[in-house]
């Protein structure tokens, strides 16, 4: 695991941390008393899955079996699900530090492709005539294997290069709606916006700060604006009181341990 110099989300401190290490020590012990608050009250309401019942996964559909509180996938759409996130986050977490992450590479990307553009048109328009040959000597599809059905053209669009299982599976894929959550690309049902109570709270504690941060306030508390200390290289992108605040809790829990 590669450990690096990270910011966290809530209060913009930077801290060492993996790659799944999204909050500081403080914010995160914050963020794990308000989970236990919020199963506790879930709790009393009756709605937390018991081990060893059955819940339908976000992804397909189908049902399986609770092996854990945050499980939201069947062990089939898991790894899935997982690819898809690590593709979001890493692509996300490069395009916002790109300039220090590796800047002479992304430089070195932009002129070689310039340089090459030509040649890797071609090599794309030789791979999709590749593609044709098979359909035409074996009568198969060359995305799924199985035999050929003329799929159509929608739009006005040429027709696809897959047949017309494919074409209604990427159908299906792009009709149904996904979670609006910033890094979640789960399947929602319904009118539903969020495929989670953690996505609908990322979401909306994301876009609170935000307004706060428009309007001229403390994106943390949304009180009036008072400029904070500089603390190591950069200053804080919280106010002021909510500095004292979190050094006063820091210094409390040192002296606890």
């Amino acid at each position: 695991m590669t450990t690096m110099a990270r910011k966290c989300r809530t209060c913009s401190v930077t801290f060492t941390g993996g790659p799944r290490a999204y909050y500081c020590p403080a914010c995160r012990e914050e963020r794990k008393r308000q989970t236990t608050n919020e199963y506790k009250r879930r709790k009393q309401q009756g709605g937390v899955r018991p081990l060893g019942s059955t819940d339908k996964c976000e992804m397909c559909g189908g049902e399986y079996i609770v092996e854990g509180g945050l499980q939201r996938f069947c062990p089939k759409c898991r790894p899935v699900h997982n690819k898809e996130y690590d593709r979001a986050t890493s692509l996300a977490y490069y395009r916002e530090n790109r300039d220090w992450v590796n800047p002479r590479r992304y430089k070195l990307r932009k002129a070689w492709y310039a340089a090459n553009k030509d040649r890797i048109n071609a090599v794309r328009r030789v791979k999709t005539a590749r593609l044709k040959l098979i359909r035409q000597m074996f009568d198969r599809c060359p995305q799924c294997g199985k035999p050929w059905i003329e799929p159509q053209a929608i739009g006005g669009r040429t027709k696809p290069q897959y047949c017309a299982r494919c074409q209604a599976y990427k159908f299906e894929l792009n009709r149904r709606k996904r979670c609006i959550a910033d890094g979640c690309s789960a399947f929602v049902e319904g009118d539903k916006k969020y495929c989670s109570d953690r996505c609908r709270w990322r979401h909306n504690k994301t876009a609170k700060r935000n307004k706060n941060e428009s309007s001229g306030k403390c994106p943390q508390c949304g009180g009036d604006w008072i400029e904070p200390e500089q603390v190591g290289k950069k200053k804080p992108k919280h106010c002021r009181k909510c500095q004292e605040y979190y050094l006063h809790r820091y210094k409390e829990k040192k002296a606890d341990e």
